[in-house]
């Protein structure tokens, strides 16, 4: 192609850059920087979109990005690189193409042979289709349950095998105690660790040695990995790890290198990367999508006989992203979405298992669709070496809430479901709970300890969050799918407020005529308010806002920031000040603002804040509290507490006919 703007003139195949008829030397990468430019004119172009195009999905630097749109500024003219804050870059001239033309007899011959050589790999293309069609279409994998490892603990969960497939591996936790490595046995279990952290992932590597991802507690969660030889008892510290992540591991023993996800900050997302033992170098394979609230690249598997990384990736907009990593190449290619996904894990060089906890999905990663439905109930899954076994667990909870009063806690629900949060009136009489996760969420209403309805909306959703009670009890506020949708209980119906682009995070405030919540627009979060009566809306903060809530007299706002931590506060003239500075921004569902006290749930510890100064008031401890809602007398509070939970091991055989 040629591209003609200005007085330019840049010929694509050739490799050059002419203004007027005098040619422009550029180096290669900021040539095939303007060759996107001209490709996207008028169009707003972010920094990844810039990454995977220009640079391959290598792993880059702001500063060589930088560099790049800098030299190529020198020889254009002014202003024709338009910088676009929090978004990217928008190329503003108006871009003639233009197509080569060459009617020469050698052009025609070449175009022959090129027809007949596109004609025969279509040919050869369609026929590798419908073979693999036939193919799968007679594919079936069958599954057998094995016996469950009787490891005789509380809590067994994350079972793998060994490099060998000898020896089998897990985590288990006995009451409370921390997460410990074992080793199964069918006579008596061997303990591998026995120290203070608590242990999150883990890999088998040569000589009988194990790479650990840990926590020094579950408080702070300082997270670091280790390597542990068992035989002389030692444990060699090998690199830090993102706080307060959940970091798995895998590891490449052919090529001496460990696969772990890792994210720069408590508020990004995670990108798979790997550490390679002998040289020490760390290198990124996966960018995932920097929008909203992403989580990123929560779970992969590594496949040394292809060199390629099978990835889930937990979008801002709720749903999964199944994607494929060739570290040869560096691409990276998007394969499936699911609106539930908990694993993944290589079956073949074609085929991967994704799990959704009740059932796995074995899926086609070149025809990129779903093979067939498996009865395999998995949380995480690990497939031995010669993919004829697996190992999971399937975790189960039973969560109810409780009512406390003069230091006795009463329950109040008497579910066996898995409550995951809760919103009630001041008095306790209206009672309105969500079960499961993702796509399972589900709604339910208790009235004066009548029975459960359930009142989830009809329509496919992705998720639940963030529910409100208005001072009247009539109402239910909730963020369904990042939109803010209200429910009328007398009317028994819900009502949509806000548009899509708007992605609602936090209901703050809901009064009789406004909704107060965080939202992120353009991937910018911040603090705004919903008139009822004319859904006009109104943003409040300026500097950022991730959640809130607002003093009874409703002069005074206080809410937290997506990417800082601490409490701040902002005056009806819009004064910011910070409040407390002892806020951890992960704690951003767990605070209450009750008149002149603000209640903040860290671990098991309940911190009392004065919220006109900030003072620390009161600690106390609150032993296995997952949430708590305190009452108006700020006496009473109820509980989100688990009544049971369940962790057992499974191997199941699978093999195809």
């Amino acid at each position: 192609m040629i591209y003609k703007f200005s007085n330019f003139t840049l010929d694509r195949k050739n490799f050059t850059l002419k203004l007027n008829s005098k040619n422009v030397l550029l180096e290669p990468k900021v040539f095939s920087l303007l060759c996107f430019f001209c490709l996207n004119a008028g169009k707003a172009v972010s920094r990844e979109m810039l990454i995977s195009n220009v640079w391959d999905n290598r792993v880059v630097s702001d500063a060589a990005i930088n560099r790049a749109i800098s030299e190529l500024r020198k020889v254009l003219p002014a202003d024709s690189i338009e910088t676009i804050p929090k978004v990217g870059y928008r190329f503003k001239h108006e871009v003639k193409v233009e197509k080569y033309r060459n009617y020469n007899i050698h052009a025609i011959f070449n175009f022959t042979k090129s027809f007949l050589f596109i004609l025969f790999l279509t040919f050869i293309t369609v026929s590798t289709f419908l073979y693999l069609q036939k193919s799968h279409a007679s594919y079936e994998v069958k599954v057998k349950i094995l016996d469950p490892l009787d490891t005789q603990k509380d809590l067994s969960y994350r079972g793998k095998y060994s490099l060998s497939d000898k020896n089998k591996y897990y985590l288990s936790r006995v009451a409370n105690s921390n997460s410990q490595i074992w080793q199964y046995s069918a006579s008596s279990d061997l303990r591998i660790t026995n120290d203070e952290f608590y242990y999150l992932d883990f890999v088998s590597i040569e000589k009988q040695k194990i790479i650990a991802s840990r926590y020094n507690n579950l408080n702070e969660r300082k997270c670091e990995i280790v390597i542990i030889d068992p035989n002389h008892k030692n444990i060699q510290p090998l690199l830090p790890c993102a706080a307060r992540g959940l970091i798995q591991l895998d590891y490449d023993d052919k090529r001496k290198r460990l696969f772990f996800n890792h994210r720069l900050a408590v508020n990004s997302p995670y990108s798979v990367y790997s550490f390679e033992l002998n040289s020490k170098r760390l290198k990124q394979h996966s960018h995932a999508l920097n929008v909203g609230n992403a989580i990123g690249d929560f779970a992969f598997d590594y496949d040394k006989q292809s060199n390629q990384l099978i990835i889930l990736e937990y979008l801002h907009s709720g749903s999964f992203q199944l994607k494929q990593v060739d570290l040869d190449t560096a691409k990276q290619t998007n394969i499936l979405k699911f609106s539930s996904a908990i694993d993944v894990a290589w079956y073949s060089d074609s085929l991967v298992l994704v799990s959704q906890k009740n059932k796995t999905l074995l899926v086609d990663i070149n025809s990129k669709s779903i093979l067939q439905e498996l009865d395999i109930k998995a949380t995480k899954i690990d497939v031995n070496k010669t993919r004829d076994k697996l190992l999971t667990h399937n975790f189960g909870a039973v969560r109810n809430i409780y009512k406390s009063s003069n230091n006795t806690l009463k329950k109040l629900t008497l579910s066996e479901r898995d409550i995951t949060d809760f919103v009630l009136s001041q008095q306790g009489e209206l009672l309105v709970y969500k079960t499961g996760r993702h796509a399972n969420s589900k709604l339910w209403v208790e009235i004066a300890n009548s029975k459960a309805v359930n009142i989830t909306p009809d329509a496919p959703l992705l998720s639940i969050s963030s529910l409100k009670l208005n001072s009247s009890n009539t109402t239910l506020a909730a963020v369904i799918d990042n939109t803010l949708k209200l429910y009328d209980f007398q009317q028994n119906e819900w009502k949509q407020l806000t548009e899509p682009n708007l992605k609602v995070h936090h209901i703050g405030q809901f009064s009789s005529d406004k909704i107060t919540f965080s939202a992120n627009l353009d991937s910018d979060w911040q603090i705004y308010s919903l008139q009822l009566k004319d859904k006009s809306l109104k943003q409040i903060t300026k500097l950022g806002g991730y959640s809130s809530q607002s003093s009874n007299d409703a002069q005074t706002l206080v809410f937290s920031k997506f990417n800082e931590d601490g409490l701040f506060a902002l005056s009806e003239d819009g004064n910011e000040k910070l409040l407390y500075a002892g806020f951890k921004l992960t704690s951003w569902k767990n605070w209450q603002l009750i008149e002149d006290k603000i209640y903040i749930k860290e671990g098991d510890v309940i911190k009392v804040i004065q919220s006109n100064t900030g003072e620390l008031l009161t600690e106390n401890e609150i032993k296995g509290a997952l949430q708590i809602n305190f009452t108006a007398n700020q006496e009473e509070y109820f509980v989100l507490k688990s009544d049971r939970t369940s962790s057992k091991i499974f191997e199941y055989a699978i093999n195809s006919d």
